[in-house]
């Protein structure tokens, strides 16, 4: 929408040949000077709350990646240790501090950067190490070491769904609808 003092530039619309209708495919709209509070999306909605919820929601979904990067590292750190490799105890990573794993273009700038663009995301943090001799059984360990990471991924997603099952009755639609967040 077009507001009547005219300080919004957008691209013209484009006639597609197969479709016989002229559709909207500019990117989002240039602002120039357009005061953000009167902006509205295709929906109707306020653009300063569409906006605050965009970045919202960018902080949220890599806040929750950065966790799970971070458990996902303790998990391999903590079989190790468990299995007689004292490596990561000793380097202290077995720990949720975010200093100890996260790094900061793997961690924090390419999840925004992938949120952001609206594309699927991903991350990673620091690797934990550990020394396969130093596991009491190295040829059955090393492989127990390696799947404790992504078994704990997959014991995240069902605390998450347990979670989303709890609380779907309870949260607010309108603010992107809980189904976004999983």
């Amino acid at each position: 929408r077009l507001p009547a003092d005219g300080f919004f530039l957008r691209a013209p619309a484009r006639r597609f040949p197969d479709h016989g209708s002229s559709l909207d495919c500019s990117l989002a709209p240039l602002r120039l000077a357009f005061p953000a509070h009167l902006a509205l999306n295709e929906d109707g909605v306020d653009g300063t709350m569409y906006q605050l919820m965009t970045i919202i929601t960018a902080a949220i979904s890599v806040a929750l990646l950065m966790f799970s990067a971070m458990v996902h590292e303790v998990a391999h750190g903590w079989v190790a240790c468990r299995l007689g490799d004292p490596t990561a105890k000793n380097a202290g990573r077995l720990t949720l501090s975010p200093k100890a794993h996260l790094d900061p273009f793997g961690s924090i700038v390419l999840p925004l950067i992938m949120v952001l663009l609206k594309g699927p995301v991903f991350a990673y943090a620091k690797p934990v190490p550990y020394n396969p001799r130093n596991l009491r059984h190295p040829d059955r360990d090393e492989v127990l070491v390696a799947i404790a990471g992504p078994a704990s991924n997959i014991l995240q997603a069902l605390i998450g769904a347990l979670l989303f099952g709890i609380l779907y009755p309870v949260l607010p639609l309108s603010l992107y609808g809980p189904a976004y967040w999983l």
